[in-house]
């Protein structure tokens, strides 16, 4: 037993030993990971971030956020100055919206040419009392020169008169005045003064080309070297009925024949027409557009949808007399519709927009969309719905859209714009 305790003693202080200097040394021991998960190496501290706003990357597949965000300057006040997409130039003239003309008879003036028709004013009788004229051109002679001539001034001409020779000439005649008479001066009376038209060594003038069933007034003065003396008196003559004026054409009305076509019709306004001017009203004047035998015409190349205005002349060779009324009628067909309004919209993301409008009226083809870009109005896109999702937008950016409604007749654009930030 003794023996056995001894061997113990002996085999167990080589172990104690051995196990004394296995120990690990001070502080956090030192180790590595196990086989196969290297990557889970602790890290060293982290410092903190530095102070402010922290500067970060947008993750993998977002590089259009990389960029800075643009300042967008907002679009002028009023309504969007737009043009129409690409391609669509053929809408981009809206149908015109004609102002009507102005209330009562329509002033309108002869066509090309016809100036010579124009109606006479009905003429002013000359104030009472003796003709005051005044001698013709390089005519008369002053009161000095008459003293100092024996012949002696002739006496006044006296009982004016005359007939018609037709409907547009006249016969003026008077007594001879006597003694010594050179010539006679005759006058005409043109409404406001007595009108030198010619001289003659008779005692009668014809007068052409007037109008007929009209009434002129003349009188006549006497002259020869020594001076001249005038009648105290006019003569009032009126040419022959003839050919007269024609009516002015009444009744006047219309109906579209298609989207593009109006007839415009009248009823005849007397028997002796030789023909009637049409016009149409352009929005600031009636403007001539052709003439016709029949008491109707028709108007082509429209817009479809629109009210357009016409008038009517008669003429022949006697003059021309206008309708004291016009004629409103409205084509067929497709309308321009109404523009959008109500606009409004919301983010729905921090890159997308949700722009809407209410329905502008029920004839609409689509709607045309367009984006403010800090400059001017951009079209993006067109669509069938009253709404537009914009994508790919920046993030905390205000955005300015406006829309506009179109058909085949035309477009109609809203009056305002819309802000929406993301």
């Amino acid at each position: 037993p003794v023996l056995l305790i001894i061997l113990l003693i002996v085999v167990a202080l080589p172990l104690s030993a051995s196990a004394a200097s296995d120990a690990p040394p001070a502080g956090t021991p030192t180790i590595s990971p196990p086989p196969g998960t290297t990557g889970q190496a602790a890290t060293s501290a982290i410092a903190p971030p530095p102070a402010g706003t922290p500067k970060v990357q947008p993750p993998p597949g977002t590089a259009e956020q990389a960029a800075e965000r643009p300042t967008m300057a907002p679009p002028p006040a009023g309504k969007p100055k737009v043009e129409p997409p690409p391609g669509k130039s053929s809408q981009a003239s809206p149908k015109p919206k004609i102002a009507a003309p102005p209330a009562g008879k329509p002033k309108v003036e002869p066509p090309p040419g016809k100036s010579g028709q124009a109606a006479p004013k009905p003429m002013a009788p000359p104030p009472a009392g003796k003709p005051k004229v005044e001698p013709p051109p390089g005519k008369g002679v002053s009161s000095e020169i008459r003293r100092a001539i024996s012949a002696s001034v002739p006496y006044a001409p006296y009982n004016l008169g005359g007939y018609a020779l037709s409907s547009t000439a006249i016969d003026f005649n008077w007594s001879e005045s006597g003694p010594s008479v050179d010539a006679y001066w005759v006058y005409r009376w043109n409404g406001s003064y007595w009108s030198y038209i010619g001289s003659t060594t008779a005692t009668a003038y014809n007068d052409y080309g007037l109008y007929a069933n009209s009434t002129y007034y003349y009188t006549v003065c006497a002259d020869n070297s020594a001076g001249y003396n005038c009648a105290a008196t006019d003569a009032a003559i009126t040419t022959t009925t003839g050919v007269t004026v024609p009516n002015a054409p009444y009744n006047l009305g219309g109906y579209a024949l298609s989207s593009t076509a109006i007839d415009f019709n009248w009823s005849e306004s007397s028997s002796n027409v030789d023909g009637y001017w049409v016009y149409r009203w352009t929005g600031s004047n009636w403007s001539y557009i052709s003439s016709t035998a029949s008491t109707y015409y028709n108007d082509y190349g429209l817009y479809s949808g629109v009210t357009y205005y016409y008038t009517v002349c008669a003429y022949n060779s006697a003059g021309y007399n206008c309708a004291s009324t016009s004629a409103a009628v409205t084509t067929t067909g497709t309308t321009v519709p109404n523009a959008p309004y109500n606009l409004g919209g919301y983010a729905f993301s921090y890159s997308a927009v949700d722009f809407y409008w209410s329905e502008s009226s029920s004839n609409v083809d689509g709607y045309w969309v367009y984006r403010w870009t800090g400059s001017n109005w951009s079209y993006i896109a067109s669509t069938a719905s009253t709404y537009y999702n914009d994508y790919g937008l920046y993030y905390g950016v205000t955005y300015y859209y406006t829309v506009c409604a179109y058909n085949s007749a035309g477009y109609n654009c809203a009056s305002t714009s819309t802000a929406i930030t993301t």
